[in-house]
């Protein structure tokens, strides 16, 4: 993953789970940008940018939770009135797991609002 000359990195939690058995996830702030980035591969991961978010595109971060698998979830909402999902899973719906996830998740919705209130 290249920045930009004067992008530097806000939060990186590094690897935040897999989506499936060899497809791993990573999720990056920059100054500018929220950068979502994809692993395949399972001794040797190989990293691919999926989706890059400019920050001023963003209107609100929030995280729902899975009334069935209490699995929480990074959700956007785009200026452009869409919204996104950004989906991330360690793997288990156990209520050890899903607290962890909450955990990350409220703390990428607290990063990316504070980001965006600042910006105004």
């Amino acid at each position: 993953m290249e920045l930009e000359k004067d992008e530097h990195i806000i939060l990186n939690d590094g690897i935040l789970g897999r989506t499936w058995i060899v497809f791993w996830k990573k999720l990056t702030r920059t100054n500018k940008r929220l950068i979502v980035q994809k692993g395949k591969g399972f001794f040797k991961v190989s990293w691919k940018i999926e989706e890059e978010i400019p920050l001023e595109e963003i209107e609100e971060a929030y995280h729902h939770v899975h009334s069935f698998t209490n699995m929480s979830e990074l959700k956007l909402t785009l200026k452009n009135d869409r919204t996104k999902d950004v989906r991330f899973r360690l793997g288990d719906s156990r209520t050890y797991l899903s607290l962890n996830v909450k955990s990350i998740t409220d703390r990428w919705v607290h990063a990316i609002n504070g980001a965006l209130r600042r910006k105004e």
